[in-house]
């Protein structure tokens, strides 16, 4: 299944940074450490604005960076978007977030460990060289960030779950598509035991979600 990922450039992601300091949005962005930092430096020359939280390495590939208004305050954190090497996520689950998902995280750890109030853009960093083939798309930032008119008719899937059109177990039915159609995608074995390997396990996991609704359902005939 595949996602449309709105194309920013680096004074694009500016913008959408300022728009929300303008605005006084809460924003997240999920991203890289390079854009993380740039974030981070960008924040700090043109706002004088110094992290709450800061986490910061070239080992590490994927941060939050999050700014959130509160009536006398402002909180700016970048930090590890995992709690530890084997890859869970920590939880954002803040008022209303702008979340701007410049990684490869699924849709499934997307629906678990972010807020649920808010908007989602799955974001993709393009070279400034790039600018003209996005103009039309992305030709008035402030007008992308309001929301409702951007998503209202838009058909792709990310559009359709910021409305909400998804119910919990479709949203996990997509999430599992999305987390192994990102192995397959990146699979680099000629000999296609990788892709063997990736369908079985996305079989097992399959078949698992089946014996569990089958013990639900018969869990719920016997209370009945």
């Amino acid at each position: 299944m595949q996602i449309n990922k709105q194309k920013y450039t680096l004074s694009q992601v500016e913008g959408i940074i300022d728009s929300h300091i303008e605005s006084e949005t809460n924003f997240t962005l999920v991203c890289n450490f390079e854009l993380a930092h740039y974030i981070y430096d960008y924040l700090g020359n043109e706002y004088d604005v110094e992290a709450d939280s800061i986490e910061l390495s070239s080992e590490v590939d994927e941060y939050y960076v999050s700014m959130n208004f509160y009536k006398n305050d402002i909180t700016f954190v970048c930090e590890y978007a995992k709690w530890d090497q084997a890859g869970t996520y920590k939880y954002d689950d803040g008022d209303k977030i702008d979340y701007f998902v410049f990684s490869n995280m699924s849709f499934g750890d997307i629906r678990e460990y972010l807020s649920r109030d808010g908007c989602i853009r799955f974001c993709e960093l393009i070279d400034e060289d790039c600018i003209d083939d996005t103009e039309v798309e992305n030709e008035n930032v402030d007008e992308l960030l309001d929301g409702e008119e951007h998503y209202q008719d838009c058909p792709c899937v990310s559009c359709k779950m910021s409305r909400g059109e998804f119910t919990d177990d479709e949203e996990y039915e997509i999430g599992l598509v999305e987390h192994y159609a990102q192995y397959i995608e990146n699979s680099e074995c000629e000999c296609g035991s990788d892709l063997r390997n990736i369908l079985y396990s996305m079989l097992q996991e399959c078949m698992s979600m089946g014996y569990e609704n089958a013990k639900d359902e018969m869990r719920e005939f016997l209370e009945d």
